[in-house]
């Protein structure tokens, strides 16, 4: 028993020595390792060698960043949300017409791409379970127009550019199988071809870029969760990426750089509440809040302060976005003496002329230990201005329910925007993140509640909403239909604040300690910046 230890703990040692020095590489197969000498670093990525290569049909996180690597798109984002021209030569927008020229491009096996090898890839992610069906939901029809490609899209889009990030492989290589009838990796125009027989990527010859400059990147195959963290915890990948999606960092020592995000994390309102249907106490909820603090402590860091609906970011959101960073105390009383709570009860919470506390509860998914910790900053802060705030945590699953049925005051929450900032799903009623938002005219919502209610003692408030005359809703309909600017959706979402923005997420990525540089990362492109990557020898 005492060998096997110490065989075990000489297998980790070696394996840490393996990722971190830059004299020494190594070959994984089937879990053996077997150390050569080399004079340069040598990079290592994981894989999972049962999952799919097809980046429309795969579902691992491991092969899907390889993607990055096999395939290339028409554009790519940067990390301020602007478009990176890669396939496409020249993009050009006409109302609802989106007009795409592609630079000569070769596939890896020496064959052109073509426009309808882009058409085929955009008729794949449409019909796909990814991201990028989403993304091109709006694209009514795709053709090919004197060697162009034509988007025909639903709405005039002015940040369209932004989603054409899908991979473009040649049409119908996807069903390319080897002499053993195993479907290969479909042929792709990026910087890297896969050989799967050896597990490693080598160089696309065909490149239409900057050449390569790794000569090879070794895989590692890391087909579940505890051979991933080995493998990460023991130093010998190179890059890993975490969305800190659930507060976690990887356990690798190296060079930390942040990755962006455009999720929105928010507070959720129910509209139809008798008490949030008032704007002033939606302000005055937004004014206690401090997003400094949340970023910084719940957050440790990794997130960006959200000032407005957008992302800060993003230059073209840039002078509407007015929300502090930090609690204002003195703007949440203004709000709430607005509203008839001019009063304290011996609790120190706010109360209106008939002695009734104002109190809300918030829904939180217990799941998510982050969230756990927003709430908590957010009743505590809450309760500073005299609002008091019960939090509700519930697993995931009633979590949903909960919102479904609308059987919650406020919700902390999650949304991942698309690239060309379209807030349409978390204004508009029926929207995807816009639980709140009631298909019914508030007033008429109120009226169906007081005649189920009628028992129960209605909480007072004063009427000074002032009436809302523009919608954010209706801001943004109107943004696409050619009527309103993104300035005035931006000020008609503050005026209306159908919800309250608290920060946009970022992730982080890990690099061995023997890189020197701080590479640039992309979240739709790990690895847009590889051939700056600087390794010790």
């Amino acid at each position: 028993m005492k060998k096997a230890r110490i065989v075990c703990l000489l297998l980790c040692v070696l394996l840490a020595l393996c990722g971190c020095s830059g004299d020494t590489s190594s070959d994984y197969s089937n879990g053996q390792v077997t150390q050569h000498k080399t004079d340069s670093y040598v990079m290592h990525l994981l894989y999972n060698e049962t999952d799919s290569y097809n980046p429309y049909a795969v579902t691992t996180k491991e092969n899907k960043e390889l993607g990055y690597l096999l395939y290339d798109s028409l554009i790519s984002l940067g990390t301020d949300f602007e478009p990176v021209y890669k396939i496409a030569d020249k993009i050009t927008l006409d109302g609802k017409v989106c007009t795409v020229s592609i630079k000569g491009v070769m596939f890896s096996d020496g064959t052109r791409l073509t426009v309808n090898d882009v058409i085929y890839s955009a008729n794949l992610a449409k019909a796909s379970s990814t991201v990028y069906a989403e993304q091109l939901a709006t694209v009514e029809s795709i053709e090919a127009v004197g060697g162009n490609i034509v988007f025909n899209l639903k709405k005039a889009d002015p940040f369209f550019v932004n989603l054409l990030d899908f991979p473009i492989i040649k049409a119908e290589s996807e069903n390319i199988k080897s002499e053993d009838n195993v479907i290969l990796p479909p042929i792709g125009a990026g910087k890297y071809v896969l050989d799967v027989k050896n597990a490693v990527l080598t160089p696309n010859k065909h490149y239409y870029g900057e050449p390569c400059k790794f000569p090879e990147i070794k895989l590692i195959n890391a087909p579940g969760k505890e051979s991933i963290e080995h493998y990460v915890a023991a130093g010998v990948v190179s890059v890993c990426y975490s969305d800190y999606s659930d507060n976690t960092i990887p356990r690798m020592s190296g060079r930390k750089v942040s990755v962006p995000l455009n999720n929105m994390v928010f507070i959720g309102i129910n509209m139809s509440h008798p008490l949030l249907s008032n704007k002033y106490l939606r302000y005055a909820i937004s004014s206690a809040v401090d997003r400094d603090e949340i970023v910084k402590e719940a957050y440790y860091g990794n997130g960006i302060v959200a000032n407005g609906p957008f992302n800060p970011l993003w230059k073209h959101g840039e002078g509407f976005q007015t929300l502090e960073n930090k609690s204002n105390e003195e703007i949440s009383v203004v709000n709430l003496e607005k509203i008839g709570y001019n009063g304290k009860d011996n609790g120190g919470f706010r109360v209106n002329s008939k002695g009734k506390r104002l109190s809300l509860s918030l829904l939180v998914n217990s799941d998510n230990a982050a969230r756990i910790s927003v709430a908590r900053m957010i009743s505590q802060r809450l309760s500073q201005v005299g609002i008091e705030l019960k939090i509700t945590e519930v697993s995931f699953e009633q979590y949903i329910q909960r919102l479904q049925s609308g059987a919650f005051d406020l919700y902390l929450g999650e949304v991942r925007l698309l690239a060309n900032m379209d807030i349409t799903q978390i204004v508009t009623p029926g929207g995807s993140a816009a639980y709140g938002i009631a298909n019914k005219n508030i007033e008429e919502e109120k009226e169906e509640k007081d005649d189920k209610n009628k028992e129960q003692e209605p909480q007072e408030i004063v009427d000074v909403t002032d009436g809302i005359n523009l919608t954010a809703a209706a801001a943004v309909a109107g943004y696409y239909g050619g009527e309103y600017t993104l300035g005035d959706v931006a000020s008609t979402f503050l005026s209306e604040m159908p919800l309250i923005p608290l920060m946009y997420r970022t992730g982080i990525t890990m690099f061995t300690p023997d890189i020197k540089s701080s590479p640039t990362v992309s979240y739709c492109d790990l690895f847009i910046d590889i051939n700056n990557y600087s390794f010790e020898n």
